[in-house]
């Protein structure tokens, strides 16, 4: 989930799998300062993507099948 309100830019596809650690994505201001990057909880595949550029604090990201 983001933890903060911002531009989703997702760096991973679905189907992919990925390493527990792995930076997913970035968080972005309105004028393109980095706010955040999540990182996989868990060693996973990519099994939905939010696609909607605009993230709310909270609002889902990604989910990742173990």
């Amino acid at each position: 989930r983001a933890t903060s309100t911002g531009y989703w830019h997702p760096s991973v596809e679905v189907g992919m799998r990925i390493a527990k650690g792995t930076v997913v994505g970035e968080v972005h201001d309105a004028f393109g300062k980095v706010l955040e990057q999540p990182i996989a909880p868990l060693d996973g595949v990519v099994i939905f993507l939010v696609t909607s550029l605009a993230m709310n604090e909270g609002d889902p990201l990604l989910a990742l099948a173990g």
